[in-house]
């Protein structure tokens, strides 16, 4: 490795190993859409700057198993969009697969201070059907997944999760310890302060009403523009039964 490299590479590190230090997270509220058939994540935080001048940087993850399907990325204050670039390394302690991302603000936190902002990811492709298969007529299922917890560098003070359902039609969820259902909405009021890296998975099996059939790459994207195209067509949803034959 050239020394430049060396330099680079060691530089990163002691950004993201100082990224946990900078920040405390007073309060995070997730809003996780699965209405469409696409999920949209809005996490609502409040952050603290608890280190001793000003700052700039918030650094934002994700975990393998959503980071390479995001295909939106936005962080807002007061719907003003801020600056967002990809990170080569995730910060010191992050778990395996973890993706992050850093937020430049366009105006500096002061040292003691509390800013408030959303960071909002459209995912496509997280849907797994379940059943895999279906017949006509029968309705369509299938499973979410996802980090109960916001998964950051930062401790959280106090945090909850919200999961926002196309149908009341829910097989099952998890965990279900301080969970709640009313209607199409699954919540966690009460999540309480946790470490920096908080893992538990959650898992959602419902019924979704939004057609799973094949639909042009070119006018998903002209809809949506959250499509991720596989050989000029987007496949979602279980497979149609030989029954009857699905869209194209």
């Amino acid at each position: 490795m050239s020394r430049l490299c060396t330099v680079l590479v060691l530089a990163a590190w002691l950004v993201a190993s100082a990224a946990a230090a900078d920040f405390v997270i007073e309060n995070a509220s997730r809003r996780i859409n699965l209405k469409n058939t696409w999920a949209k994540a809005i996490d609502t935080i409040q952050a603290k700057n608890t280190a001793g001048s000003d700052l700039s940087n918030f650094v934002v993850c994700y975990p393998g198993s959503l980071a390479p399907r995001i295909a939106v990325l936005k962080v807002l204050i007061k719907k003003e969009k801020q600056d967002v670039k990809a990170l080569e390394q995730a910060p010191q302690g992050a778990p395996a697969g973890v993706s992050c991302h850093q937020a430049t603000f366009k105006s500096p936190v002061k040292a003691g201070a509390t800013i408030e902002f959303d960071v909002v990811a459209t995912v496509t492709g997280v849907f797994k059907p379940n059943p895999a298969k279906i017949g006509q007529g029968q309705k369509q299922y299938v499973e979410y997944y996802d980090n109960l917890y916001l998964l950051s560098p930062y401790e959280v003070t106090e945090q909850s999760s919200t999961v926002l359902l196309p149908t009341s039609d829910v097989r099952s969820y998890s965990p279900q310890d301080g969970a709640s259902k009313s209607g199409s909405k699954v919540s966690y009021t009460q999540l309480g302060r946790q470490a920096p890296w908080a893992l538990q998975q959650l898992k959602v099996h419902f019924h979704h009403d939004k057609p799973f059939k094949r639909v042009r790459a070119a006018a998903a994207a002209a809809a949506a523009r959250v499509c991720t195209q596989e050989g000029g067509m987007l496949r979602v949803g279980a497979a149609a039964d030989a029954r009857f034959t699905a869209h194209s």
